[in-house]
């Protein structure tokens, strides 16, 4: 909430405008349906029902009953009644509470940057928007669950919440739903058992992967018994038609029959959690032993791999590479691993239910689990030294794409670091060698998470705690952090002076010397520190790009003390070191460096030209701090050009963009120029009315949009000055019509949307713009949006 309030507080400062948010671009978030959908028809009419009149509603059930798969198949129905869309947050890679909040911004493209609680952001974003959130997995973070949606339903009055638990949550208002299994015949059933969901599910995957393949009087009684073995339990029916690849129905039935005997009497698992490991341990069984091995091993991973990691974590002496790649085709083959269309390496995973019973199996029968941890640990270290060494460089938005979705394997390593003795000083080698990722892929904040925690665990005046200490303090540099970059860098100083390495102590000075300009203290003590940091390392290989970053840091605070030329000679030389390189992101930085000092010697033109650059590069990569910098710098260059209309949507774009990442605008500002764009000269000069459409519209813009206007590569529209007076006599159906425009929809998608004529939606609007006395889409977009935000001081 107070986040809320900072964010309402800084638009009443910059636009006049307080609370309104951009529109989502989209219309939501849902994973493709690959298969198609069978029975579950009177479940989907009363979960759509309990949703119409209950906020929070939780589908229960054993794991494998189809609770995604119907949350999903509601959610693709139901997208079309939620203005903002249908958003799918899958929990199942999430290892702790604390991270549930930072899934749920990753999905709903936000990334936070500041040290307020990710679910400070979530509630900033929601408070305003009608739309679904399904929030999958739940049981393994149920209280953290539990937290986050007390959190979001008070404040979020448009929400609904539809969960996915193996038990209830246990909050006010829930509404719990039981997924049961499909239904399937009974012991006497004849002549229709075919209408049966059990029966049509197995038939139709059957046939995926045996052509051909039907349900006839001849198998019909095996269909049957193999439906009823498995309790109509989903998964397990699609994993038991995945075994008509090599066996007969009737070979099936017969071994499922045997295995379920021989497993009910070996086991011990508890009672929910029984007939889904009978699923799976008779599947088990049915692989070979190298296959069985590798299913445990495989478990380690929370989230996708490759091959080269699943041979390096998993191998040894009884598994050969050669016997990995072989078994790993068998477990493909047999529906046990899945391979993802991904570009670069192929990207294989493990269905949660399959992997939480090879983790069991690892668990119970591998007193190698340690180790296999310990390989998986130290194959993401070597990833993440990999990505620090090679960032710098040209294939930065591959590594950048790579990182983020490697990030649940990341995050497992870190929690194992923190919670095995001694493996602390690990940990924090792998988290600094994250630093550019958490500085420059948009993950400060939890970034900052995980370095807290490690900091926090291992105490000990160490190298690692240093470099620990160097990655933190970047973090809480970009996020304008004054009280943690003052103490960060300073413990980092004295540190490395301590310790006496002379890389890290160059590496320390250049930090503490950002964070002295960044407080907008003693400049002259920023530029000692940033020269001696210079002069520590030159030629250095490891930290080459630190180098570039501290030439454009010093020609900051050279621009400071009153040497443009001098400025722009270090700029000038940061951005050949990284050219040389290949290097995209801190070129785009010592690029806006450039700016910064053209625009201070009366070069607004020069300016702006820098700026494109840098924005473009920032975007490329993800930078979003970097990305609304560049956009800060386009709206000064416009406001000195007399284009306030566009300097004013490029502040506002800057501005929201900025707050949902977390970031303050003001110390960034003052880090990067010492001064602030003139908006108060914009306002006067454009009149309240247009300064705060045209703001209003900034705001309303994504990142991907407001960098597109911002590059020129779409039009600006046309400024939108007040709304109509309230009480516009409009019909329900032209509101409706109204709402829709506002969403961005052509007439032909509003008249598939009303199931009416296209003729009919363009008389719609027609209609409704005529009574609110408007001439464009636009003027209907503002004049929408502002009735819905009334309360909105303007």
């Amino acid at each position: 909430m107070a986040d809320r309030q900072r964010g309402s507080r800084a638009g009443r400062k910059a636009g006049g405008v307080a609370g309104s948010r951009r529109e989502p671009r989209t219309r939501g978030r849902l994973p493709a349906e690959l298969t198609s959908f069978i029975g579950r028809g009177a479940e989907l009419r009363a979960v759509r029902a309990a949703l119409a009149t209950a906020r929070l509603v939780t589908l229960t059930g054993v794991g494998g009953a189809g609770k995604t798969r119907l949350a999903v198949r509601l959610g693709h129905e139901l997208r079309r009644v939620y203005p903002d869309g249908v958003w799918h947050v899958e929990l199942g890679s999430v290892a702790e509470d604390d991270l549930i909040g930072y899934a749920v911004l990753e999905v709903l493209g936000l990334r936070s940057g500041s040290d307020l609680p990710p679910v400070s952001h979530v509630v900033d974003y929601l408070a305003d928007r009608t739309l679904l959130l399904i929030v999958d997995n739940c049981e393994h973070v149920l209280a953290g669950c539990a937290r986050l949606l007390m959190a979001l339903l008070p404040a979020c009055p448009g929400l609904r919440i539809l969960c996915t638990s193996r038990q209830p949550l246990g909050v006010l208002g829930e509404v719990v739903f039981p997924v049961l299994p499909l239904a399937v015949p009974g012991s006497t059933a004849k002549g229709t058992a075919r209408s049966y969901p059990a029966v049509a599910l197995f038939a139709e995957r059957a046939v995926a992967v045996a052509p051909g393949f039907g349900v006839d009087t001849g198998n019909e009684p095996y269909v049957v018994e193999i439906c009823r073995r498995l309790d109509g339990l989903p998964l397990a029916i699609e994993l038991a038609a995945a075994r008509l690849r090599t066996l007969t129905v009737e070979q099936l039935a017969a071994r499922l029959t045997d295995r379920f005997a021989v497993l009910e009497a070996r086991h011990a698992a508890q009672a929910h959690h029984r007939r889904l490991w009978d699923t799976f341990a008779w599947s088990f069984e049915l692989c070979s032993v190298a296959e069985r091995e590798l299913w445990a091993r495989l478990s380690v991973f929370p989230g996708s791999f490759c091959l080269d990691a699943a041979t390096a974590v998993c191998g040894g002496d009884d598994l050969s590479g050669d016997a990995v790649l072989e078994a790993l085709v068998g477990l493909v083959d047999k529906s046990v691993v899945l391979r993802d269309d991904a570009p670069g390496p192929v990207p294989y995973r493990l269905l949660e239910s399959v992997r939480e019973y090879g983790y069991a199996r690892l668990d119970t029968t591998d007193p190698g689990m340690g180790l296999v941890r310990r390989r998986h640990r130290d194959w993401y270290r070597g990833l993440a030294e990999r990505f620090d060494a090679e960032w710098f460089g040209p294939d930065q938005v591959s590594w950048a794409g790579r990182m983020r979705a490697e990030l649940p394997n990341v995050r497992a390593a870190l929690e194992w670091c923190l919670s095995t003795p001694g493996e602390t000083p690990t940990g924090l080698g792998l988290a600094a060698a994250l630093r550019y990722y958490w500085t420059g892929c948009g993950a400060l904040s939890e970034g900052r998470h995980w370095l807290d925690r490690l900091l926090a665990a291992d105490s000990r005046p160490t190298a690692a705690r240093v470099r620990a200490l160097s990655a933190r303090s970047r973090v809480v540099i970009t996020q304008a952090d004054h009280a943690a970059a003052a103490e960060c860098t300073a413990e980092n100083l004295r540190l490395a002076r301590t310790l006496g390495d002379p890389l890290l102590l160059a590496t320390a000075s250049y930090e503490a010397g950002a964070a002295v300009l960044m407080l907008g203290g003693d400049l002259a003590r920023a530029h000692a520190l940033l020269e001696e940091a210079a002069a520590g390392l030159a030629g250095s290989a490891t930290e080459a790009l630190t180098a570039a970053m501290t030439l454009t840091t010093l020609a900051l605070t050279t621009l400071h003390h009153g040497d443009p030329a001098g400025a722009q000679r270090l700029c000038t030389r940061a951005q050949q070191h990284c050219r040389e390189r290949g290097d995209r992101w801190w070129l785009a930085y010592s690029l806006h460096a450039s700016g910064v000092v053209a625009a201070h010697q009366g070069a607004p033109e020069e300016a702006e030209a820098y700026a494109r650059e840098a924005l473009s590069l920032h975007h490329e990569i993800g930078d979003v701090s970097g990305s609304v910098a560049a956009l800060d710098d386009l709206a000064d260059a416009a406001a000195s050009s007399g284009d306030d209309e566009r300097a004013a949507r490029l502040i506002g774009g800057s501005f929201e963009i900025g707050l949902s990442a977390g970031l303050d605008a003001d110390a960034r500002r003052r880090y990067w120029r010492g001064r602030e764009t003139p908006i108060e000269t914009i306002r006067s000069r454009c009149g309240q009315e247009r300064f705060t459409a045209a703001f209003e519209d900034g705001r309303r813009m994504g990142l991907d949009e407001a960098v597109a206007f911002a590059s020129g590569t779409v039009p600006a529209r046309e400024p939108v000055v007040g709304s109509e007076p309230a009480g516009v006599p409009l019909t329900r159906r032209e509101r409706e019509v109204a709402d829709l425009v506002a969403q961005g929809m052509s007439n032909r998608e509003i008249a598939g949307r009303l199931v009416i004529s296209q003729r009919t939606a363009e008389s719609h609007v027609a209609n409704l713009m005529r009574k609110l006395g408007m001439t464009s889409r636009t003027q209907v977009v503002i004049w929408t949006l502002n009735e819905r935000r009334a309360d909105v001081p303007r």
